[in-house]
């Protein structure tokens, strides 16, 4: 087991042991509407907008820059630094 496949499980379990405490503080359970008041969320709908629960997908791909890009955005950086080293002169 690699280490992605450790932190998939470690926030899986994070997400069942927060929607335990939430059903256990209440804010899991609906309740029947009045006037005035909003309708409560049901958790397992508020659970996916969680961060942990989008860290149990597959984590996204590192982007890579070509040597000619880094050359380039270095290049542009000493400009910026040499502007600014005269502009204080």
């Amino acid at each position: 087991m690699n280490t992605t496949d450790i932190i998939i499980e470690i926030d899986a379990e994070i997400l069942r042991l927060t929607e335990a405490r939430a059903l256990l503080a209440g804010i899991g359970t609906t309740s029947i509407p009045t006037l005035g008041q909003p309708s409560k969320v049901k958790f397992a709908e508020k659970a996916a907008s969680y961060p942990s629960a989008k860290l149990a997908t597959k984590p996204a791909k590192k982007r890579v820059l070509s040597a000619e890009v880094r050359a380039k955005m270095a290049a542009a950086q000493k400009a910026r630094w040499a502007k600014a080293r005269k502009a204080t002169k």
